[in-house]
């Protein structure tokens, strides 16, 4: 979680980045190569960085528990073979 602050050591840049200190990003188990997914949370004015295998898995178990065996979608999922 990234919250802004006047005294804070980093800015967004000219291009709306913001670099996220290498040690969040160890302890996050985020690196260069992952894509990651960026919430913003506008009231409590912070941004929450997510590693996408951690989404990845959030949805899988969301939608385990919600359907029981019957897999993401249910009855209503179509086959698709996979390249």
């Amino acid at each position: 979680m990234v919250g802004s602050t006047p005294a804070g050591l980093h800015v967004v840049g000219d291009r709306g980045e913001l670099g996220l200190p290498a040690p969040a990003r160890r302890m996050c188990g985020i690196t260069r190569a992952l894509p990651v997914l960026l919430v913003a949370a506008l009231p409590r004015d912070v941004l929450v960085v997510h590693p996408a295998h951690l989404i990845a898995q959030m949805l899988a178990d969301w939608y385990t528990t919600r359907t029981g065996d019957r897999g993401a979608l249910g009855a209503r999922a179509i086959p698709v073979r996979r390249t």
